[in-house]
């Protein structure tokens, strides 16, 4: 049933709004949950500022994914089109498991470039 629903609310045609919205209202959901079961593992707390500063990060980053999943319904349907797609978004959006190797790649990177600035 779960499977179901999201599969319904983040299918093509749908409009951009609830896609963004959608993805903003359900990952803090997660990741709070995530957060919890961790905390009672390891025993310590999160304080009140500090979830909230996780809250609202989660809330940006699923926006930014809500967008991302918009944004490759359009490529797709222009691809399909046969309507000219830049290249940057052809390969970060449309071009399957290359796509999914960008991806990971610009994670990675992203990761280290951030952890090499927090700890300089």
């Amino acid at each position: 049933m779960k499977q179901k629903f999201f599969d319904d609310l983040f299918s093509e045609g749908k409009p951009v709004w609830l896609k963004i919205g959608g993805a903003a209202l359900f990952t803090p959901v997660f990741v709070v949950l995530a957060s919890l079961r961790a905390m009672r593992r390891s025993g310590d707390g999160l304080h009140a500022g500090e979830l909230a500063l996780v809250v609202a990060g989660s809330i940006a980053v699923g926006a930014l994914l809500g967008g991302a999943l918009a944004a490759k319904d359009v490529v797709a349907r222009r691809m399909a089109a046969g309507q000219h797609v830049p290249w940057p978004l052809k390969l970060l959006l449309g071009s399957g498991a290359l796509s999914l190797l960008v991806w990971f790649v610009l994670a990675i990177t992203v990761t280290v470039a951030v952890t090499m600035l927090a700890l300089a």
